[in-house]
């Protein structure tokens, strides 16, 4: 009998920006791996020319490559250790998912995502 390699969504880790998709986070988990400073400051700017290309739109906002080195450091939550655009902090704000708030409410919903405010500040 033949196994599925089947990769199911439900199975797989929680995206942390789900709008750059799967295959962006499996790269930014690569750079993160990566032990050579110099190959893996390489490769995260080569992550921030992706982003950029799969969202033009993203172009149109003033310091747009900050915004994306932000999205960046989000992403690897913070674990990524690359030079960056080096203009700033981002200050990151986690908020609490649905099931971690105490609803006195009645009601019963639950979510698993987690949301994040940044402010970048120079």
């Amino acid at each position: 009998m033949m196994e599925s390699s089947l990769e199911y969504n439900s199975e797989r880790p929680r995206l942390i920006i789900p709008e750059y998709g799967r295959h962006v986070q499996k790269m930014v988990d690569y750079a993160c791996s990566i032990e050579d400073r110099e190959k893996r400051n390489k490769v995260a700017r080569s992550i921030i020319e992706v982003i950029g290309n799969l969202n033009p739109q993203i172009r149109d906002v003033p310091d747009f490559t900050h915004k994306l080195w932000d999205h960046l450091f989000v992403m690897s939550d913070f674990k990524l250790d690359v030079d960056g655009s080096g203009n700033g902090v981002v200050d990151v704000v986690r908020l609490p998912s649905l099931k971690e708030m105490d609803v006195r409410d009645g009601s019963t919903k639950t979510s698993s995502s987690v949301g994040w405010i940044g402010e970048f500040h120079r």
